[in-house]
């Protein structure tokens, strides 16, 4: 390869993000001893062990002292195995015990900023440590395929070069705290519907170069652990693939780690430990006594039991479990640990938006402020399922503005969309058939009956500790519209059953809404049309004590239950007074939400409840309106325009409330890039067909094959909403003097920024990498070949020295079976996203 020519670079505005370079030198997260004697310890421990030790060390069970977040192995006390916990990630450690509530991942991979990554990995794992965790489940490095999956909150975006770089650091900042890492899900784990049984059938071409890269980071990082997914891959489960398993990981990629099968995710007992499946969770479905009776009739050769175990035994050896010489006395540092999640929860958030720089307010000329939105007031910190994390402290947006400006300001708020309704009453509601009739039938577990006008029993009013409750009849709706029906309990589980069909519970993992209710309940909810005076069966429970998602319940614990709603009314009155405010503000920040979740995919691009209509409204009411979006991954903003000023904040975690009032207020500058493309519709996304996304009869057809993001709009020339890596910043950034150079393992590109503004700037430069004409497969046009970031005070510069992969000078040749190189010649560009670039020169491969 070399370089043909090298072009200048004339000065650009550019924008967004914090922080310094990544340290890509090797770790082996443990004491640092070699991977020999990790192996002789585990060799001569196995020689010691009886078939029962071995298969007791490949599955789970329960822990009988409840301490594990998400997993347990007893070990083998008479050799000296101690226990093995597992705990979920990746926002923080999830245990009975609060945690640091960190960022969500896709606004980590917003930073840009390998160092950044290691820094939130080296909180996560100390605090797991702390907590009495061996395994973090975590970190996550699914490539973003869709924008309506479910755990795009979770994810590091839709690039593999972005996603490699920040993994490898998260993993290295884990497991330097003796914590070890578990990369996640392996492989083509990329939407939540169907996500148990779904066949994706996808080229290996798009396997090793989209989906494939960011493990073999995590790989390459040392990573202790690979969890293998749910879904099939061309045709065969993920927990059983010899091809990804074995073929790739081991023998390719030399992995010496084990593979642990996400939860329920194994089907088989041969099959899967003869793929390379290590250790079976949550329990021994496959790996307790079916694995004991193919070992015993010969099915199973023992010598794999010895390899698995073995695998496991190398990783507790490696991480000092096996001497005694780990450190039980971590402490949580929660004040250094709160501030790398504000650094991380403002460097994350992408300004996405800022007409006539409205960002940031001025402190001397604030005047009144409208502050409309619920996650305003309650901050959604995180998103939904094993991720979930209880914070250590938040403080809502609200209270921090409160806090920054003092008593004398003049804030306001209206929520806009009412949360939590108000209950049912009895008006609309018959225990039998007589009009005449409200409320609706009670009756207990002990076979007590009354007729109960409401369903309304918290606080002093709680039902007792172990009581069962159902309450029967009909919903009359009073007007026509749109209705939310709630369900809102605490210290146990509630259900609502619609014309013979449950739609909201309480209780489970996923069925529970993020935002409690302004009590503290749990809620869960449903959206159904109602015509006026039309009636419809009716059913609730409540089961006092009833465990809540993985934690379990408390049988001495009081009910706290309510059935409530959101009537067509009750909508209308919140959008009025938010309007009404909104046109009488000096400063309008409104926010926007929805709640992403695992388990589930959204069906929409759209804000849920009714928010577009409320953000058109305001921001129509409003002079200079700032709108500031709590999402999972990509919108749709229909009421663009009419704003000045758009901050994409994702989930930012517990400092979440005190980073926006910072950034608006102009003592943090928002450093986040887009690490996914925000498509104008979803008809105008890669995925837009039914065969792509969700599949039809089980099956999903990767056909945009490695046109992934921002590659598909590239090649198609598809205008997006924002483009990948998109994002401004205050200040005003400049860039000058770039060009391209040979260096000693590649190349890299070097340029000069400046900030010419009067407040901080964060700025991050991208390089990007054409395709070479003639290649014989369809290559994107540009790809991410190299990042870098600084914040700049104002009149500051800094020369910046930006190494390139060569990953994307080559591609898989199906028909060879390898990689191959892309021949040619490939313009190099520098921009402040895919869509905004110069090129700086040329390269030849040959």
């Amino acid at each position: 390869m070399n370089i043909t020519r090298a072009l200048g670079m004339s000065a650009i505005g550019i924008a967004a993000i914090t922080m310094a370079g990544c340290d890509d030198s090797d770790h082996d997260g443990g004491d640092g001893s070699s991977n020999a004697s990790n192996s002789n310890a585990a060799t001569s421990l196995v020689s010691e062990m009886t078939t029962a030790d071995k298969i007791a060390m490949l599955h789970g069970t329960t822990d009988p002292e409840g301490l594990a977040g998400a997993g347990y192995l007893p070990g083998v006390p008479r050799l000296g195995i101690p226990e093995l916990r597992l705990t979920d990630g990746p926002l923080g450690v999830r245990t009975s015990e609060p945690a640091t509530a960190m960022p969500a991942p896709i606004g980590l991979a917003s930073t840009f900023d390998p160092q950044l990554a290691a820094d939130y990995g080296q909180v996560i794992g100390s605090e797991g440590k702390a907590h009495g965790q061996d395994v973090l489940l975590a970190p996550m490095t699914n490539i973003v395929r869709t924008p309506l999956a479910g755990r795009n909150f979770e994810t590091l975006g839709e690039d593999p070069y972005l996603a490699s770089r920040l993994v490898s650091s998260d993993v290295q900042g884990i497991q330097q705290q003796g914590l070890m890492a578990t990369v996640k899900h392996y492989v083509a784990n990329n939407q939540e519907q169907d996500r148990q049984s779904v066949n994706v059938n996808v080229s290996q071409r798009a396997l090793r170069e989209i989906y494939l890269p960011a493990f073999k980071a995590a790989v390459d990082a040392d990573v202790a652990s690979i969890m293998c997914a749910y879904n099939r891959i061309n045709g065969e489960y993920n927990c059983e693939h010899a091809a990804t398993l074995n073929t790739i990981l081991r023998d390719e990629w030399g992995y010496e780690g084990f593979v642990v099968s996400d939860w329920f995710a194994t089907h088989s007992t041969e099959a899967s430990i003869q793929a390379g499946l290590d250790l079976e969770m949550p329990n021994g479905t496959y790996y307790g006594e079916p694995l004991a009776d193919a070992v015993a009739n010969g099915t199973v050769d023992e010598s794999l039991l010895d390899r698995s175990v073995e695998r496991i035994l190398r990783q507790m050896s490696r991480f000092n479990m096996l001497d005694g010489d780990q450190d039980d006395d971590a402490e949580i540092d929660t004040e250094a640990h709160a501030e790398v999640a504000r650094e991380a929860a403002v460097a994350g958030s992408v300004l996405l938006r800022n007409e006539n720089n409205t960002l940031p307010w001025q402190a001397d000329d604030i005047g009144t402020v409208a502050v409309i939105g619920p996650t305003a007031e309650r901050l959604l910190f995180g998103g939904g399922g094993s991720s979930a994390v209880e914070p250590l402290e938040t403080v809502s947006p609200l209270e921090a503005l409160r806090n920054a400006l003092g008593d004398d300001a003049d804030i306001r708020y209206a929520p806009g969309i009412s949360l939590d309704g108000e209950p049912v009453p009895a008006s609309a509601l018959r225990a039998g058939d007589s009009e005449d009739s409200n409320g609706l039938q009670a009756m207990s577990e002990g076979g007590t009956q009354r007729i109960d006008s409401t369903i309304d029993f918290v606080g002093d009013n709680a039902l007792a500790a172990g009581s069962n409750w159902t309450w029967t009849g009909q919903l009359v709706a009073p007007e026509a519209g749109d209705y939310r029906l709630l369900i809102q309990t605490e210290g146990g589980s509630g259900t609502v059953t619609l014309d013979g069909e449950q739609v909201a519970r309480t209780g489970g993992l996923f069925s529970n809404r993020l935002l409690e209710s302004a009590d503290g309940l749990t809620v869960a909810s449903y959206e159904v049309s109602f015509e006026a005076g039309s009636a419809h069966t009716l059913e609730i429970t409540g089961e006092a004590g009833a465990s809540m998602g993985v934690n379990s319940g408390d049988p001495d614990t009081e009910l706290q239950i309510r059935f409530a709603w959101v009537s067509p009314e009750i909508r209308q009155q919140a959008f009025s007074e938010a309007e009404e405010l909104a046109g009488q503000a000096d400063h309008v920040v409104v926010f926007g939400f929805n709640e992403g979740t695992e388990g589930q995919d959204r069906d929409t691009l759209d804000l849920p409840l009714f928010q577009n209509e409320l953000l058109d409204a305001v921001t129509a009411a409003a002079d200079n309106p700032v709108v500031v979006l709590n999402t999972d991954g990509p919108i749709s903003m229909p009421w663009l325009d009419q704003t000045s000023a758009v901050l994409e904040t994702w989930y930012p975690g517990q400092e979440g409330g005190r980073a926006i009032a910072d950034m608006l207020l102009g003592n943090a500058t928002p450093g986040g890039r887009l690490p996914v493309t925000f498509p104008t519709s979803l008809d105008n996304s890669p995925t837009a067909s039914e065969r792509n996304y969700p599949g039809v009869d089980g099956q999903v057809h990767y056909d945009e094959d490695t046109l992934v993001g921002y590659r598909w709009y590239d090649y198609y020339d598809v205008q997006p909403l924002f483009a990948f890596g998109s994002g401004l910043t205050y200040g005003e950034v400049e860039y000058t003097n770039a060009q391209l150079s040979t260096t000693d393992g590649g190349y890299s590109v070097q340029v000069t920024v400046r900030n010419s503004g009067d407040h901080t700037a964060v700025a991050v430069p991208q390089v990007y990498i054409g395709s070479a004409s003639g290649t014989p497969v369809v290559m994107a046009p540009k790809q991410l070949a190299g990042f870098a970031h600084v914040s700049l005070e104002p009149g500051e510069s800094q020369d910046l020295d930006i190494p390139l992969t060569d990953q994307v000078l080559r591609y898989w040749s199906e028909d060879e079976g390898g990689w191959v190189p892309d021949s040619g010649e490939h313009e190099v560009y520098l921009g402040q996203s895919v869509s905004q670039v110069n090129s700086v020169g040329q390269l030849t491969v040959d």
